[in-house]
């Protein structure tokens, strides 16, 4: 007679997360998690009583609450990632960006080419008012440089820049050996951007395998992202990514867990 004994969970396969927010349900094409927790969040009401020796003792145990919660982390931060992370939508259009360059000036970039297409900077417009520079004084502070058209542009005049059409610039000679900041505003279009949209409302479910290769699955009907959980990370790649269980009068169960008895065919 066979046994299930060893049968158990081998590993993750993988977590879908669909946007609930319409009727018909939006897929999100997310990468898999590196690790991926399931805490119940489980609070126990202990009633207690006096044994026949006078010890205070469990009489029973009973849920009093429960909030379950999903901690996943994923290896890299994608636009929707992010999104949802804070719980505001991506969505595309029209936007105004900014074109930063620190550098330390020398013979070789104090005069800047123009960039091709794909490249950053590209159909930036040339001589805009709002493009500024700035250059470390010996005393440690920024000074402001001046702004002149490209046209009119002199190397041999004093803590000067222009900003030429597709992010090109030029720098006076006597800036050589210091260091500047420039900053250039460019216009894109149709580019994904953050929008005051919310972005909450989602059902998720993990994959995992068994060591038998059939399939378990743990599904959150309704969840939402855990807004206030600590910080963004933005000088790391990884994202990590928390999901509560949300009560929405579908099932008096916050979460289900399935066990397919179903191989997935590779």
């Amino acid at each position: 007679m066979g046994t299930n004994v060893n049968v158990g969970l081998k590993s993750l396969v993988g977590m879908s997360v669909k946007d609930t927010r319409l009727s018909v349900s939006r897929q999100l094409v997310l990468p898999k998690p590196t690790a991926l927790t399931l805490a119940p969040g489980i609070t126990e009401a202990i009633s207690r009583t006096r044994s026949d020796l006078g010890q205070i003792v469990i009489e029973d145990i009973d849920i009093e609450q429960e909030e379950p919660l999903i901690s996943a982390t994923f290896p890299r931060k994608t636009p929707e990632l992010i999104a949802i992370r804070l719980g505001r939508e991506v969505v595309s259009g029209n936007i105004t960006a900014a074109i930063e360059k620190q550098f330390r000036v020398g013979a070789a970039n104090k005069v800047g080419v123009a960039a091709t297409s794909g490249q950053e900077g590209f159909g930036m417009a040339a001589d805009q008012t709002g493009s500024i520079g700035s250059y470390l004084s010996d005393g440690g502070i920024s000074v402001a440089l001046t702004r002149v058209a490209t046209a009119s542009f002199n190397a041999g005049n004093s803590a000067q820049f222009s900003q030429g059409a597709n992010g090109a610039y030029q720098i006076t000679d006597d800036m050589v050996g210091n260091d500047i900041h420039l900053s250039f505003p460019i216009d894109i279009a149709s580019r994904p951007y953050l929008s005051e949209t919310p972005f909450r409302d989602f059902s998720v479910t993990m994959v995992f395998i068994q060591r038998n290769l059939e399939l378990m699955q743990v599904s959150f009907g309704a969840a939402n992202p855990a807004l206030g959980e600590g910080d963004l990370d933005m000088a790391v790649p990884e994202m990590p990514l928390s999901f509560r269980a949300v009560n929405d009068g579908s099932s008096c169960q916050l979460y289900s867990i399935y066990w397919l008895g179903q191989a997935r065919a590779c």
